[in-house]
């Protein structure tokens, strides 16, 4: 008997069964259902088929496609023509496009290729010139010290506070200021207190500087000398480095500088005299 139930395919067998799976269990049920509960039990019955009926016409109204299986068709093909498309059709399927319109299409597209390529080509040639460039810089950083830059008046700013507007104001009085303001900024004022005087800056040229610089930092305390005596680049005898360190000045015990050595400063009249002010003896 059961060898001639066959394997179910069909949404419409697996509805039909639902359904009756659900009356008949309901029928057998009930009976043994309280009887506070019957009531609503048999409203279900009486909801649920039409609810039933009424989807399944819907969907066979709206998506009859959906109750079919593939073995419903004679020939399987006609299930995938329904829900997808015509194998046969697509083969025979041709576009024609006028030879004039073809090769407008042709020459757009060597155009835009060309286009993308020449940017491409750009791009390349820019970063080609900035790796040259860097390259150089490189170099020129590693030999600085093989040539003699020598400039005169040179002004050297550490990245103190407010060292940009500092530089400004030397710049606008002539002065070849050096000052990155990339680099990390020095905010503990307190550790760098000094000036670092080269010993071929000129007389009038030192002493502007140096009462600038103190007008502008007030917490300046030391000046140090540099001179050929020392182990240092001879560029650094034309200059003015403006932020050294505190502690370098305390080692070497240079002199520290009061209100009134500064006044003197404003009114001296000589670079020895400037000397000697400074406590620097040659």
């Amino acid at each position: 008997m059961t060898e001639k139930i066959g394997t179910i395919k069909n949404p419409l067998t697996i509805i039909a069964i639902f359904a009756g799976i659900a009356e008949v269990s309901g029928t057998l049920v009930l009976p043994f259902i309280a009887d506070e509960n019957q009531l609503l039990f048999i409203y279900f019955l009486i909801v649920f088929p039409s609810v039933l009926i009424v989807v399944f016409f819907l969907t066979l109204n709206f998506n009859n496609k959906a109750l079919y299986a593939p073995s419903d068709f004679q020939n399987e093909e006609n299930y995938i023509k329904i829900f997808k498309y015509d194998e046969s059709k697509k083969t025979k399927v041709e576009i024609n496009v006028p030879q004039k319109q073809m090769l407008e299409i042709l020459n757009e597209n060597i155009s835009e290729f060309k286009k993308s390529n020449d940017i491409k080509l750009q791009k390349l040639e820019q970063d080609i010139t900035k790796l040259k460039t860097a390259r150089e810089d490189n170099i020129a950083d590693e030999n600085f010290d093989e040539f003699d830059f020598i400039v005169e008046n040179q002004i050297s700013l550490l990245n103190l506070p407010n060292a940009k507007v500092l530089a400004r104001i030397f710049s606008k009085k002539g002065y070849n200021v050096e000052y990155n303001e990339k680099e990390r900024l020095f905010d503990d004022l307190k550790n760098h207190k000094s000036i670092w005087l080269g010993s071929e800056v000129s007389f009038d040229n030192a002493k502007e500087i140096l009462l600038i610089a103190k007008e502008f930092y007030p917490h300046l305390k030391y000046i140090s000398v540099s001179d050929n005596t020392q182990d240092v680049p001879e560029y650094v005898l034309y200059e003015v480095f403006i932020g050294g360190s505190t502690q370098t000045a305390l080692e070497e015990g240079i002199k520290p500088l009061g209100d009134d050595d500064w006044k003197k400063i404003a009114e001296s009249k000589s670079k020895d005299e400037l000397y000697q002010i400074i406590g620097y003896k040659k």
